[in-house]
């Protein structure tokens, strides 16, 4: 899936994971060169978040994150965001101003979140497959899994005809899900 995204992050590859959860990152190394690596965890490694887009007001996050006394890796703008969850769980994205999709991956509470900003600026996609959530910033990577249906969504076409763009939550895919801007998915053992 991360290979299938190799033109938008032609500078290096992260995965983390296990049996249960994984999550991956492609890098466009632009910012924070040496440390900036996604996905980015917590100390003990049970949060991991990966984020495409820019935080606006990440020098005043950190300040407040520090001053709790975080321990951050990098230097860059995006790992800002895990001590925010670490403290205000799912409410910690209203506290972000920029232009972003983001995955974190609770693994205490078994849940992912997705979060897209409030402009809609950066895409997400999502689809669920015999129980499995996978996410994506483009929907190429999601039809890289040969189970992923490849059928046209009707009503995505309707509205592309209509209004010559296919608004949230369609995608000309039948099953795939645009993440609308401004919303949150919240997934655990008992759904989406």
């Amino acid at each position: 899936m991360a290979a299938t995204l190799a033109h938008r992050g032609p500078d290096g590859e992260r995965i983390v994971g296990h049996e249960r959860a994984r999550m991956g990152a492609r890098r466009l190394a632009i910012m924070d060169l040496t440390t900036g690596d996604q996905p980015f965890q917590n100390p003990d490694g049970s949060v991991w978040m990966t984020c495409n887009g820019e935080i606006y007001n990440a020098p005043a996050l950190r300040r407040e994150a520090t001053g709790w006394g975080y321990p951050f890796r990098s230097r860059g703008d995006i790992e800002n965001v895990v001590p925010f969850y670490e403290r205000f769980g799912a409410a910690a994205v209203e506290r972000l101003d920029g232009m972003f999709g983001l995955a974190i991956w609770d693994d205490r509470r078994r849940t992912l979140i997705l979060a897209r900003d409030r402009a809609g600026e950066k895409p997400l996609f999502w689809t669920e497959i015999d129980g499995e959530l996978r996410f994506a910033s483009e929907i190429q990577a999601l039809l890289v899994f040969p189970d992923q249906p490849r059928r046209l969504d009707a009503r995505a076409a309707a509205l592309y005809t209509a209004l010559g763009y296919v608004p949230a939550p369609h995608t000309m895919f039948q099953g795939i899900h645009k993440l609308p801007p401004a919303h949150l998915l919240v997934a655990g053992e008992s759904g989406v």
